[in-house]
């Protein structure tokens, strides 16, 4: 019993000892993690403390160049008046000469400058973390700021940056950023946007956000109205932000014509194939306000959306009729929301996707009732969302909300004739006629926008005027009609009116080759006047 109690003695001083090891490593653990925590803790604080210093000393060098141009002013226009008075005061020419130095002191007065509020305000504030702090992900909070004009950027979406072409419309986006360049949300509310026309006249244009889920973006637009430059001045809280002013350079009109005898077209992209960017049988195309072009790869059962040099960027889309699978899709649209209209054609179902590809919604199903479908084709969409279908085995075209709702439509089949016999592509025409290629009656169709009445243009043949099985169309921002004439392998431009513009029947390859398109199908306009077609039987796109 002795040996057994002293071996528990033994036992019970080792474990005293473990348990003072034991405590003594924990408290050096917790020493050790609290001196990390309050050090991580002191970064942070400088961090935060050097960004508020930084957006102190930004918003304050922004105003006090706003006092000493302000000061400047008050002395040019002390000067002047003391100058003044010695003209009056005086005898001979010199005292006509004042009205011309007024003039000319007060025209070297930027209103943007010195007859603006503060260009700067006082928002800085420090948000912090909604979640438990971690010194890991450096929860902690963050320093923001409002709008900073000197951080924001504007970039011209689509095209060259300085050149742009008479009567079409140009496109810009505001980057908007803080004090620290980071992305800012904003309605557009700081900024201010004027044009200053070659004939010497300026108009203002209205900023809007542009994308749904980036509200740090803005977008606005103009028609570039004359020949010359058109000046733009971007200023938020009356400081221009960089690159202002901005110039673009319209020259008048499209020649079409000389494009056309080139035969060299701008980009060629694609070939037959299933990887990315390349494609099999594709047909609708189109192209949004940045320039991007989108592809109905329709024998792939995708789209697909390209730069406007052909650059690959994503796709989306698998075979199936679940919610945003396609089956054979035909034609694209894109409305100003930048999302994705689709003409599920074998689907027999219109589907609408944002720009990554994410479904949206769909409408339609298969059969002839009013919203019902038998093979759409092609569809578009306009500037105010209304979405138009070709519907061509039921031979009519429908048009729709941006919804999806039924409105009215075009088109029946009757015992002796039919408006239209297999109706392939359509387009919006700017003054609100619908255009439509009746792909077996080999010929145009304008319907008024009382959906009532039409015109026809056009008709069976292979000169000018005449088509063979014509397939997309599109319309530019004069107006022309430019028109897929697939059986006669060649692309003809109109005006609304029936006169003839170009001819595309031609394309110059590296090798210096002319060869001829194979039965172009989908045709857009992109939003710097070049011509994109679908070269349906060389699976390929052309820009011309």
């Amino acid at each position: 019993m002795v040996t057994t109690l002293k071996q528990t003695k033994f036992n019970v001083k080792k474990m005293i000892d473990k348990i003072n090891d034991r405590g003594s490593s924990l408290m050096t653990e917790i020493q050790l993690r609290s001196h990390n925590f309050v050090a991580s803790v002191q970064k942070m604080e400088k961090e935060l403390i050097q960004q508020v210093k930084q957006i102190q000393q930004m918003k304050t060098q922004v105003l006090e160049e706003q006092i000493d141009f302000v000061d400047k002013t008050m002395l040019n226009i002390e000067s002047m008046l003391t100058e003044v008075e010695l003209m009056n005061a005086s005898s001979g020419l010199q005292v006509f000469q004042a009205p011309n130095r007024i003039e000319r002191t007060l025209n070297g007065v930027p209103s943007y400058t010195c007859f603006y509020p503060p260009h700067e305000d006082d928002a800085i504030t420090f948000i912090p973390s909604q979640v438990n702090f971690s010194v890991d992900d450096g929860s902690f909070g963050k320093v923001c700021s409002s709008v900073c004009a000197r951080q924001c950027r504007i970039v011209r979406e689509g095209g060259c940056n300085d050149v742009g072409v008479c009567g079409t419309t140009v496109y810009f986006v505001i980057h908007a950023r803080d004090h620290l360049g980071n992305k800012r949300s904003t309605n557009g509310d700081e900024f201010e946007v004027t044009v200053l026309v070659p004939d010497g006249t300026f108009f203002h244009c209205n900023v809007v956000s542009c994308h749904q889920s980036d509200d740090s973006l803005l977008l606005f637009n103009f028609k570039l109205l004359l020949d010359g430059k058109h000046i733009i001045r971007v200023l938020c809280r009356g400081v221009l932000v960089p690159d202002c002013p901005y110039a673009v350079n319209a020259k008048h009109g499209i020649e079409y014509r000389v494009r056309a005898r080139s035969g060299a077209p701008r980009h060629v992209f694609g070939k037959e194939g299933s990887l990315a960017g390349e494609l099999c049988r594709p047909w609708g195309i189109c192209s949004d306000y940045q320039g991007h072009l989108i592809v109905a790869d329709r024998s792939n059962n995708r789209i697909q959306v390209f730069n406007s040099d052909g650059t690959f960027l994503h796709a989306f889309g698998t075979h199936g009729s679940n919610a945003g699978q396609l089956n054979r899709p035909a034609g694209v649209a894109v409305n100003k929301n930048q999302e994705i209209i689709v003409a599920d054609k074998d689907n027999h179902r219109i589907q609408i996707f944002a720009f990554d590809g994410k479904f949206i919604k769909m409408f339609g199903e298969r059969g002839f009732k009013m919203g019902q479908f038998n093979y759409p084709w092609d569809l578009d969409v306009n500037s105010s969302g209304l979405i138009v279908v070709t519907d061509t085995r039921n031979h009519r075209i429908q048009l729709f909300t941006a919804d999806g709702l039924y409105i009215s439509k075009y088109g029946f089949e009757g015992v002796m004739w039919k408006h239209f016999d297999s109706p392939r592509g359509v387009a919006f025409m700017p003054n609100g006629r619908i255009v439509v290629t009746d792909f077996n009656n080999h010929r145009l169709v304008i319907i008024q926008p009382d959906m009532c009445t039409a015109q026809y243009l056009g008709c069976e043949g292979s000169k000018i005027l005449q088509f063979l099985r014509p397939q997309g169309v599109a319309i530019d921002d004069h107006g022309n009609i430019v028109v897929a004439d697939s059986r006669n392998h060649r692309i003809q431009v109109f005006s609304d009116l029936g006169e003839l513009k170009a001819v595309f029947d031609r394309v110059i390859t590296g090798d210096n080759h002319a060869q001829q398109m194979d039965r172009p199908s989908g045709v857009a306009v992109t939003p710097t006047g070049d011509i994109a077609v679908i070269d349906f039987g060389h699976h390929r796109v052309l820009v011309l």
